[in-house]
């Protein structure tokens, strides 16, 4: 189960102690309930979750949210697409309870978001708001790390864009961009915002051009009206758009990704700091290595040069084993200067280039 609710964990706990759950990532809400204890994270990414359930575990009960039947009589998956449907045909084979949960709140997607009725054993009927993610936590240097961000990104780029407010900021700083396009894990707000500004057309892609592609969406009921049976976005099962082939198809690809710590090799831990898991591998790992192998496309990394209210430098000595890194082929490291502590300020005026050999893992 993906949980993003840490108080329904807690209640559940109390209501049925028995039971574990587990996530493949950490967001806000389940980073507490993991470090409380309440939930399990498998830290796999997304485009391996269906293995865990297809070639592994077999599960019994697939419980999918849905936003209702379409004249055809298949069912719309909404915002969310990544793995859902290898699961659902997992369940066909299982022979796994399929129960389907209608909420009238919930977009009409186009793209690859329909399964059939017929694996379908249970409709839940609700109508309630759908989560909502807004950027509430920018700092004072987040405008000038988007400023390297957009010296950085060239018109006509299409972008691949992770979670995360720092991200956030930074792509709402290439207002002034021209025909940027979108392939991407996540929709977002920042991504609807480079549309309004009219910086965002994707027009020159090279590929799938007029479409945005994703696999979820997440943000604002604003960007869910704007996704709601909207035929310019194209929402597509995680295989897609995380297939390093398909990904160098389009012109000028740049991902943009946040991370917890970069050591002065230049690598990046972009799921934890030290032991300490933050989130997740999720699809973006991937994105960021096929751009910076892309002809004229880039990985770039923003992370605030420091953390805990500026008492830590988040540019550190060489890792010792325990974070995960990324190493592509061409990308930089956005950051803010910060007067700290000196190896810090160096590393983090600018952009960095990243080095070529392996990474630790």
């Amino acid at each position: 189960w993906m949980i993003r609710q840490y108080r329904a964990i807690r209640d559940e706990q109390r209501k049925a102690p028995g039971i574990r759950f587990l996530s493949f990532s950490l967001g806000p809400a389940d980073r507490e309930a993991w470090a409380h204890g309440l939930l399990d994270l498998v830290p796999v990414g997304s485009r391996h979750v269906k293995d865990l359930f297809t070639e592994g575990r077999p599960f019994d009960i697939i419980t999918v949210g849905s936003s209702g039947m379409d004249g055809d009589g298949n069912f719309n998956l909404g915002t969310n697409v990544d793995w859902t449907l290898d699961l659902l045909s997992a369940a066909e084979e299982n022979d796994a309870l399929v129960v389907v949960e209608v909420n009238e709140r919930m977009p009409v997607t186009h793209g690859e978001t329909t399964f059939r009725r017929e694996l379908v054993d249970h409709v839940i009927r609700a109508d309630r708001p759908l989560p909502e993610w807004v950027n509430s936590r920018e700092h004072p240097e987040d405008r000038l790390i988007a400023s390297h961000v957009a010296e950085l990104v060239p018109d006509e780029a299409t972008l691949a864009a992770g979670h995360g407010s720092l991200v956030d900021r930074a792509l709402r700083g290439l207002s002034r961009k021209r025909n940027l396009g979108v392939f991407s894990d996540l929709i977002s707000d920042a991504l609807l915002f480079l549309h309004k500004e009219g910086a965002l057309t994707n027009r020159k892609k090279g590929f799938m051009d007029g479409k945005f592609i994703g696999t979820h969406v997440v943000g604002t009921r604003e960007l869910y009206d704007f996704v709601d049976r909207n035929e310019a976005i194209h929402l597509a099962p995680v295989d897609f758009v995380s297939e390093p082939s398909t990904i160098r198809r389009n012109r000028r690809m740049v991902a943009i990704s946040g991370a917890a710590e970069v050591d002065l090799y230049g690598q990046v831990a972009g799921d934890g700091a030290g032991y300490r898991q933050l989130s997740g591998p999720g699809a973006q790992q991937i994105l960021h290595h096929s751009a910076a192998r892309t002809e004229g496309g880039a990985g770039i990394v923003v992370i605030r040069s420091t953390r805990a209210a500026g008492r830590t430098s988040a540019i550190t000595r060489p890792f010792a084993p325990g974070p995960l890194s990324r190493s592509p082929g061409r990308t930089w490291t956005a950051s803010s200067p910060n007067s700290a502590s000196p190896g810090s300020a160096d590393a983090a005026c600018g952009s960095v280039p990243w080095p070529s050999s392996p990474s630790h893992t």
